[in-house]
């Protein structure tokens, strides 16, 4: 019982060795995203993407990939004190 407790020990550790040697590589946002309509409404910023809303127009993006999991976050900063009638949506 006690080699076999050893033996998946060091399968265990041989299993950890090896994910961290898998790399990790960092994109720009744009090169992950593409814009869907209005590109001129859509300001890069290094890792901040403004999606810019008037009267006439919004703006939208779409991934280039697919995923199975993650995460998405919005901020929206409105008109203080003439906010009223403005629409927002924020589809996942």
């Amino acid at each position: 019982m006690e080699a076999r407790n050893g033996g998946v020990w060091r399968m265990v550790m041989v299993l950890c060795v090896a994910a961290s040697a898998v790399g990790v590589s960092c994109s720009k946002f744009d090169e992950l995203v593409q814009p869907s309509w209005a590109t001129d409404h859509i300001i890069y910023e290094g890792e901040l993407l403004k999606l810019k809303l008037d009267n006439s127009s919004g703006a939208g993006f779409a991934s280039k990939s697919k995923y199975l999991y993650g995460k998405v976050t919005a901020e929206l900063k409105l008109v203080e004190g003439d906010s009223a009638g403005t629409v927002t949506a924020f589809y996942v």
